[in-house]
């Protein structure tokens, strides 16, 4: 029963026209349907959590989020795994979750929240057999229907460790495919998403390049298919390199990196001539960027764009020109407003400068980076990153 139905029968029972039957606005509310918000289609690696949790909203009666109900959690067909409780309670929004710890089991993975009576949700995850895999070495393996799947998406997962060496560590990640349009995705240890590539150049489409820079950590890397339910051979390859950029070349990052590189007039440029080197990397709706370009060569001045994917143009997010309104070095603390990719430009100030400078990604956030991302969705051209029609300052 909407607010002003509610109204409408106060005043009438305040006239005394109760014969006319109005609703008992005072009945009470209960649950009517039960919808899944987030968490289906996960994979990950086995007897570790799933990267996020399940989250299940119950509208009531009233047509409202229903606060205080309870959603029973459980794990309902084959494979392995746990729920952190058996049950939780709804928040303001309707919203209950649950995290899912996969089992030592390989294969699908099925769990069911109810509530009441209402009709159940059943969330379809996987656990996937890991393999080790270390930087320079080369492998081939195939895709297969026993490999672990989600979505419909075949996928195979390897670890790569890159916690010795002390600082940030380049590396090129290289899936090739002759029968299926090969598909990569770049992960941290902890299941949160960080890079993907579907096709390394205009018209190449079986092959998947990834130019990343890292901070030291553990990784996973999972090559696919860009096509559901598909199988067949790969070579997956990666080797490392001294962290730069040039031209302007896609290369994402981790938080925790710094990189010493120079602006030149090759690199990516906007009218002016304004020069600038470019990174991506991903950030979760609520999240803080923390982001230092610093030179002696020039006025730093950066920039942060997001991504919205599927070849639109990018987003100006935020700038920034003088840290604390002093120069030359650029300080750019922004808060980001989707779960996304972003592009950073690390530029000058001034027309048809160049020269070396420091660009620094603060490994602290405010917020845990979601792993549930549409990677899909970035069909980015090739021959580097795009750029925005106009430079805004």
């Amino acid at each position: 029963m909407n607010y002003s139905i509610r109204v409408t029968c106060a005043a009438l029972v305040g006239g005394g026209l109760l014969g006319l039957g109005c609703g008992d606005s005072s009945a009470p509310v209960g649950p009517k349907t039960l919808t899944a918000v987030a968490g289906d289609g996960q994979f990950w690696i086995v007897s570790a959590p799933l990267p996020a949790p399940l989250r299940v909203r119950v509208i009531g009666t009233d047509d409202q989020p229903l606060a205080g109900a309870t959603v029973t959690w459980g794990v309902v067909v084959a494979g392995s795994a746990t729920v952190s409780a058996p049950s939780s309670t709804t928040d303001s929004l309707g919203i209950a979750a649950t995290t899912v710890t996969l089992g030592a089991t390989p294969g699908p993975v099925a769990v069911r929240a109810t509530v009441a009576t209402l009709q159940q949700v059943v969330f379809n995850v996987a656990a996937c057999a890991v393999s080790a895999f270390t930087l320079g070495a080369t492998l081939t393996a195939a895709l297969a229907t026993t490999d672990c799947q989600a979505n419909g998406f075949y996928t195979d997962v390897y670890s790569l460790d890159l916690t010795s060496g002390g600082g940030p560590q380049g590396l090129t990640i290289f899936d090739s495919a002759a029968t299926f349009d090969a598909y990569l995705e770049f992960y941290r240890g902890d299941g949160v998403f960080l890079a993907v590539n579907d096709d390394i150049e205009r018209g190449v489409i079986k092959h998947s390049l990834l130019h990343i820079i890292a901070a030291p950590a553990s990784y996973v890397i999972a090559p696919s298919a860009f096509d559901p339910d598909t199988t067949g051979p790969y070579t997956l390859s990666a080797v490392s390199w001294t962290p730069a950029l040039a031209g302007c070349a896609e290369v994402w990052v981790t938080r925790g990196i710094s990189v010493a590189d120079s602006v030149t007039t090759t690199d990516c440029a906007a009218p002016g001539p304004f020069y600038a080197d470019a990174v991506s990397i991903v950030a979760a709706a609520g999240s803080v960027l923390t982001i230092a370009e610093r030179s002696t060569a020039f006025d730093a001045f950066l920039e942060l764009y997001l991504d919205p994917g599927a070849n639109q143009n990018l987003v100006l997010i935020a700038t920034n020109d003088d840290s604390a309104g002093v120069g030359p070095d650029a300080f750019l603390v922004a808060t980001v407003p989707q779960s996304a990719r972003y592009i950073v430009f690390a530029a000058t100030a001034e027309t048809g400068r160049t020269g070396a400078y420091t660009l620094a990604v603060s490994a602290s956030t405010t917020l845990a980076q979601s792993a549930i991302l549409d990677a899909r969705a970035w069909r980015m051209p090739a021959g580097g990153v795009r750029r925005a029609a106009k430079r805004m300052r």
